[in-house]
């Protein structure tokens, strides 16, 4: 119970001492096509929520919080649609996608209890150690788990992953950030930026995705 205590106190800090979103309006990017590209919203309802994902200790989910679409104005599918718009070259311009999963996580497992250590030391024959631990579930999956060789430090890292499909091919991307000390410090000043730093970064994987698929 101690446990799970700490974790639902350390969600509210992250987010805030009132346990409010952060609300700094901000704008989207200056529009540069006249043929924007358009995007389906297809995400299942419970994506659009704030989420503790599992307050059980044994779950593999514990630790995961998700973060819902009002820590952004504008939301997150409005600035995907503007960059890839700006982005994407004339070819694409026009172009109609359909967004079947964009999550954003805070994942704070690694803070909350004790990895292990014995089991995870690197060894004479494949060289394996602690960095190929995976917190969560899974290192690329839609409940922000990751690989501690993914973080540049012990502080909560943000995952976001995201599958947008244009007729039968889908683009599966996930970008992961590692904010620094100062930034958990200042978080009510930094926030925002560094949701819209996620979302920008994985329309620019999007980009990089669809322009080297020769199918469409």
């Amino acid at each position: 119970m101690i446990r799970i205590g700490i974790f639902l106190l350390g969600v509210g800090l992250l987010l805030g001492c009132d346990g409010q979103h952060l609300d700094a309006a901000q704008t989207l990017p200056a529009q540069k096509s006249v043929h924007e590209v358009s995007i389906t919203d297809l995400r299942p309802a419970r994506q659009k929520l704030d989420q503790t994902l599992s307050v059980n200790l044994t779950d593999c989910q514990y630790g995961s919080y998700q973060l819902a679409d009002h820590y952004r104005t504008p939301g997150r599918v409005a600035i995907l649609t503007r960059y890839l718009s700006n982005e994407l070259p004339e070819a694409y311009q026009g172009m109609a996608f359909d967004l079947h999963n964009f999550t954003i996580h805070i994942n704070n497992l690694a803070q909350l209890v004790d990895l292990p250590s014995d089991d995870y030391q690197p060894d004479d024959q494949d060289g394996t150690g602690l960095d190929n631990f995976v917190v969560g579930c899974s290192q690329d999956d839609l409940m922000g788990g990751y690989n501690l060789a993914e973080v540049a430090n012990a502080l909560p890292p943000l995952i976001a992953v995201a599958d947008l499909a244009v007729g039968d091919k889908v683009f599966h991307v996930r970008v992961i950030r590692s904010p620094d000390a100062q930034f958990w410090a200042y978080k009510n000043a930094r926030w925002d930026a560094l949701m819209n730093e996620l979302v920008l970064a994985i329309g620019a994987q999007l980009v990089a995705e669809i322009t080297t698929e020769p199918t469409i």
